[in-house]
């Protein structure tokens, strides 16, 4: 036989079980999500990019024009003198 507060002990650690499941599943959703539109992924790519692109064209010994187009929307004009 089970006790009283041994029966609601194990219902609410099942809650709370069934809590931080829920909150893991939307974890990894939101993630997923953010992988699928690669959002952050692109930034991080085209901001290393563009670093080592800046690099390269102040070590240039003459003047450089460079136009940096991107898949989406956005483009960068790069111009050293």
């Amino acid at each position: 036989m089970h006790k009283k507060g041994a029966m609601i002990e194990l219902v609410g650690s099942f809650i709370f079980e069934l809590v931080l499941l829920f909150l893991i599943i939307i974890a990894f959703f939101a993630y997923a999500n953010d992988v699928k539109e690669s959002t952050r992924f692109e930034r991080l790519f085209h901001a290393r990019d563009i670093a080592l692109l800046l690099s390269t064209i102040e070590s240039a010994p003459r003047s450089v024009d460079y136009s940096y187009e991107t898949m989406g929307d956005r483009s960068v004009a790069l111009f050293a003198g």
